[in-house]
């Protein structure tokens, strides 16, 4: 709802929808992913701006009048067709004529951005209801009746977006309400496909019920910068509705110090929230005002992984990454882009007058990659050493590629040394059989009740817990569940996965040439070495146990940009944890309070 005072009016919306003509491409708005095939979106954009800030009955809102002027003026220097309304008597005209004259053509993408007074009602059910207010709108307290004809529900909105025929439709909220009709996103964005060029209806408002909207929005100010560039978190020439959303997110968090929190989402439709609305930066900063296109020949952009790689069109250097564009002749080019240290990267593309393609090349290190190791034993608690190198063995362990010389073994068994190779990227698993010595009955008897001992019981459980820290510290949900119980596996699987989705946001940093998949690619690359690790069994059954431990672990995270790991040091001294047997196995199962207060995941 609406807060009602003089200096600080709450909610602001702008209705846009948005558009560009693309007169001199025939083919229409095209998009190349990262893989370089190039992908039919629509034939054209379209966009009105609509203010209200003179209002019959609500407190003026002069800055909506200011924004929607701000956000045209912008559009039409970047060639988009503008209709521009300011303070209409008729609202539900301007979006019937937006729905029936420009919103039936199936190939086109439309934008909604509304910029006035918004105000929130509580249902019967416990649920929100959303409205953006119209010119001559009563208030809700003194004209209820009056109100409820002329204000357009959350549940109206969502009508005209289904309404609509275009392809794609985003509409934008500069306002806090509640009760939306979208589903928030969770997650990071992914990178276009063709999936993204499914029908979408997206959703996006400046804040939540109760939070106010300074009448010098920050919000439009992050809108503009993100359609700019700023929200193209991959670096790959567009900026997509979910990029929008999540940079809006952050950055208006960020700028209003809290003070408001954006939403965003897609309709809840199972047929029209698999898309994504698409900007096309090449377009939007290089086609004229008039809306007509200035180049005569094609332009080529080229991302990647690595950063100063020579790229080449058929033999002729035209840049280094990341160039933003070349522009080249129509017609069939060979493009490479070279570095010394990767593999050569080479593809063939097919251009046509006045084409963009945008191409992101994800080059290979030539070398060794890394390798992964893990040792199944019968009996299961044998020792397994790796005894040309010093480091101890622990299950996944991560190594270079190469020959290893392994040595099993455990009391009452015959032990058993070999080698094995790894391979470059290989995850091998071993498994190995020991042979009982010879022995009377009795000690057979013995032997066979080596798992119930201590001391197996010691190894076992130490294994559990590096295995178990490995995850923790490593970020992976998907191994958690070998370590622990089902009673906190899906708890902390779903830690884990927003903890991953952070570190991932953190490295992400494109001011330096970090790309979106150059963090994730590190953030899946930290290796572990424990240093010192000790374990005392405090008390055990047959079904559940409980031990302390103090370890010093070595942590080895991929820094993106250089290739090189940063290592540091994690220690734990005299923790606890309990354990229980589930289908023959230990695994951790400490109570979720206990779990929160010895693993901060955030720190």
């Amino acid at each position: 709802m609406r807060k009602h005072r003089v200096f600080i009016p709450c909610f602001m919306f702008t209705f846009l929808i948005f558009a560009v003509s693309h007169s001199a491409q025939k083919r229409g708005i095209q998009v190349t992913p990262k893989p370089g095939k190039a992908i039919y979106l629509y034939k054209d954009y379209h966009a009105l701006v609509v203010g209200i800030g003179d209002y019959d009955y609500w407190p003026d809102l002069k800055g909506a009048e200011n924004d929607a002027r701000e956000i045209a003026k912008t559009l039409e220097n970047a060639g988009m067709k503008v209709h521009l309304v300011l303070n209409p008597m008729e609202l539900k005209r301007a979006l019937n004529e937006m729905t029936y004259e420009i919103g039936q053509e199936e190939n086109r993408a439309i934008l909604i951005y509304f910029s006035g007074h918004g105000e929130t009602e509580s249902l019967a059910t416990g649920e929100k209801m959303g409205y953006i207010v119209p010119k001559d709108c009563p208030l809700p307290t003194k004209d209820p009746i009056g109100f409820s004809e002329k204000a357009i529900s959350m549940n109206d909105i969502e009508s005209y977006a289904l309404r609509i025929k275009s392809r794609h439709v985003l509409m934008v909220f500069d306002s806090c309400f509640s009760g939306a009709v979208f589903k928030p996103f969770k997650g990071v964005p992914s990178d276009i496909s063709e999936k993204s060029a499914r029908p979408v209806r997206q959703f996006i408002a400046a804040g939540s019920e109760d939070e106010e909207v300074p009448d010098d929005s920050i919000f439009k100010t992050c809108f503009i910068q993100g359609i700019g560039g700023e929200a193209d978190y991959n670096k790959d020439g567009y900026v997509t509705g979910t990029e929008l959303g999540m940079y809006l997110d952050v950055s208006v968090v960020n700028y209003t110090r809290g003070a408001q929190h954006p939403q965003f989402g897609k309709i809840r439709h199972p047929n029209l929230d698999k898309g994504d609305f698409i900007f096309n930066l090449a377009a939007i900063s290089i086609t004229e005002a008039n809306g007509t296109s200035r180049r005569q020949n094609s332009l080529l952009s080229v991302e990647s992984n690595v950063l100063g790689a020579g790229i080449f069109v058929d033999g002729r250097e035209v840049g280094k990454t990341s160039l933003l564009y070349s522009e080249i002749m129509p017609g069939e080019h060979e493009v490479k882009v070279e570095m010394e240290g990767y593999e050569t990267y080479s593809e063939t593309i097919d251009l046509e007058k006045g084409e963009l393609i945008s191409l992101y090349i994800d080059l290979n290190r030539v070398g060794p990659r890394k390798a992964r190791i893990s040792v199944i034993t019968e009996p299961e608690n044998a020792k397994v050493r790796i005894l040309n190198i010093r480091p101890k063995f622990f299950q996944n362990m991560v190594l270079d590629p190469g020959k290893y010389q392994l040595e099993i073994s455990s009391p009452g068994y015959r032990s058993k040394k070999m080698w094995i190779q790894l391979n470059a990227g290989e995850e091998k698993n071993v498994r190995i059989h020991l042979s009982a010595l010879a022995t009377d009955n009795s000690d057979h008897e013995r032997i066979r009740d080596q798992n119930g001992t201590k001391d197996a019981l010691k190894k076992t459980l130490a294994n559990v817990i590096k295995g178990f820290l490995s995850c923790l510290y490593g970020a992976n949900p998907n191994e958690i569940s070998k370590f622990v119980c089902k009673e906190i596996s899906p708890q902390l699987e779903t830690a884990l996965e927003a903890f991953r989705n952070k570190l991932i946001l953190a490295s992400f940093d494109p001011l330096h040439g970090v790309s979106f998949g150059m963090a994730e690619k590190a953030v899946s690359n930290i290796m572990f070495n424990f240093k010192s690790f000790e374990i005392e069994l405090l008390e055990s059954s047959a079904h559940d146990a409980k031990a302390r431990y103090s370890t010093k672990l070595e942590v080895r995270m991929l820094h993106p940009e250089s290739g090189v790991y940063i290592p540091s040091d994690v220690k734990e001294k005299d923790a606890e944890l309990q354990f229980i047997r589930e289908t023959g196995k230990w695994k951790v199962c400490p109570p979720s309070d206990k779990l929160n207060q010895n693993f901060d995941l955030e720190k």
